[in-house]
């Protein structure tokens, strides 16, 4: 191969890093330039051209900072259960580590969030252990004895509760803006299957036993008294017609 040829293949294979590394930074750079425009449409109260342009900017680059400034546009329109769940990620570091300062901002958001929900804190009594579903998702465990809030969007919905040995529990809460509505969870037993009552059997009367001989008294004496009213009567009757 000649020095020419290997030349241009070297400057060639130069090129594909090169070329990678031009294009890598192509959608962070868009992302960056996307939060300042949102930071500053932020600022100029503009909330819902600001929801847009970070929407755009946390699709190309999950950013704690720019998670923040989107449920702060959020919160600003009114869209209060949008703003709590990215918040919620916020928290569980899906959006990246929050230093002092965001974790400080952070806080004070929740509580303007929470404004504009519903808060639902569940009790039970029995049994000790209840499964909770609000709106057909899991919320979780519930003791005897414990508490289990959840934050919701303002109106009605729909709270599930199940438990070994007892009949599943269904109802529906409606939740005001702001509000904190405590519910206790009652579950009913399972009944158990009735048993019919046993009587004692009834035996029939035992048999008169005829003495040896197969002569019964009793018979005889009924036979005789029976003769004598027979005759009794017809002597009554005789006399009648002979007078």
């Amino acid at each position: 191969m000649s020095i020419d040829r290997l030349t241009v293949l070297a400057a060639l294979l130069a090129l594909v890093p090169v070329t990678v590394a031009a294009q890598a930074p192509t959608e962070a750079d868009e992302a960056e330039r996307l939060f300042h425009e949102g930071a500053s449409l932020l600022e100029e109260g503009r909330y819902e051209s600001a929801r847009v342009v970070l929407e755009r900017a946390l699709a190309l680059e999950p950013r704690a900072s720019t998670g923040f400034n989107l449920a702060s546009a959020l919160q600003a329109l009114g869209q209060s259960w949008e703003a709590h769940q990215l918040l919620t990620r916020l928290e569980a570091g899906e959006l990246g580590e929050l230093d002092a300062r965001l974790q400080e901002a952070l806080v004070a958001l929740r509580r303007a969030v929470a404004e504009g929900l519903g808060r639902l804190e569940l009790r039970v009594r029995t049994p000790r252990t209840v499964e909770v579903f609000i709106d057909d998702e899991r919320a979780g465990e519930l003791v005897a004895g414990s508490v289990l809030g959840r934050l919701l969007p303002p109106g009605p919905h729909t709270l599930r509760a199940v438990a070994d040995g007892h009949h599943p529990f269904r109802a529906q809460v409606s939740l005001e803006r702001g509000q904190t509505a405590p519910f206790v969870v009652a579950l009913e037993p399972l009944e158990a299957t009735p048993t019919a009552p046993r009587a004692d059997p009834v035996e029939p009367p035992a048999a008169r036993e005829r003495p040896a001989g197969g002569f019964d008294v009793g018979l005889a004496v009924g036979l005789t008294v029976a003769a004598v009213v027979v005759l009794a009567v017809v002597g009554v009757i005789v006399g009648v017609v002979v007078s």
